[in-house]
């Protein structure tokens, strides 16, 4: 069951999320600005995560948040 969150928590959490992630590829020797996907060698753009989790099962693959992708994807790749 899905929960559903308020407008303002969710801006909050995305703009979280973009922190998070321009800390942490920033630390990345290579990666791309304009990549959205995920590859070996960076995540997946915050944007493309918030896109994707509405898909039915996604959150359940990768994450339920952002942050919990992170570290899935940190212990594949890293």
């Amino acid at each position: 069951m899905e929960t559903h969150i308020k407008e303002e928590e969710y801006e909050l959490s995305y703009k979280t999320d973009l922190e998070i992630y321009g800390v942490f590829v920033s630390k990345l020797a290579l990666y791309d600005i304009n990549q959205l996907t995920e590859s070996n060698k960076q995540p997946m753009h915050p944007n493309l995560y918030y896109q994707l989790r509405s898909v039915r099962g996604f959150t359940n693959l990768n994450g339920k948040t952002y942050n919990d992708y992170l570290e899935k994807w940190r212990k594949i790749n890293i």
